[in-house]
C-alpha cells in the first residue's frame, strides 16, 4: 500500500492532505468545533489545479495512513481543499436522533455529495 501511494501520481496533495488531517484533528481537540470553523472559512481561490476525483482520491488514501474516521476531521479536509482549488461547496452538519443523540458532518458540492455515513438520515443545523 505504501509503495502504490508512493507511485501516485499527485504526490504533492496526498503529503499535503495527509498533513492537513493529522493538523486538523489536533486543532479539533484542542480548540474545539467553532474554532475549526472560523479556521475553516477563507476566501475563495479561483485556481483549479485539481479535479474533485483526485482530492478525494488523495484524502481517501491519507485518511487509510492516518487511521482517521472522524468525519469532521476527513470532510473537513475535503471542504478545505475543494474552497482551496476553487470548488464550490458546502460542509454540512447534522444531527439525529433515532434511538439515541449522533451528529455528522458531510460535504455537498454541484457534483457529489461526500457522505462517509450515508445509511443514517440526518437533520442539517449547521451549513459553512
Amino acid at each position: 500500500m505504501i509503495q502504490k501511494a508512493l507511485r501516485f501520481k499527485n504526490k504533492v496533495l496526498l503529503t499535503k492532505i495527509f498533513f492537513t488531517e493529522l493538523f486538523f484533528g489536533a486543532y479539533i481537540f484542542l480548540f474545539g468545533f467553532k474554532k475549526f470553523t472560523e479556521l475553516l472559512i477563507s476566501p475563495i481561490s479561483k485556481e483549479s489545479k485539481y479535479k474533485e476525483n483526485e482530492i478525494l482520491r488523495c484524502e481517501k488514501i491519507a485518511s487509510r495512513f492516518n487511521r482517521i474516521k472522524k468525519c469532521l476531521v476527513r470532510n473537513g479536509t475535503i471542504y478545505y481543499y475543494f474552497k482551496k482549488y476553487g470548488i464550490a461547496c458546502n460542509l454540512i452538519v447534522g444531527v439525529s436522533n433515532h434511538n439515541e443523540f449522533a451528529s455528522h458532518c458531510w460535504v455537498e458540492s454541484k457534483n457529489n455529495v461526500i457522505d462517509f455515513d450515508e445509511e443514517k438520515k440526518f437533520m442539517e443545523i449547521y451549513r459553512i
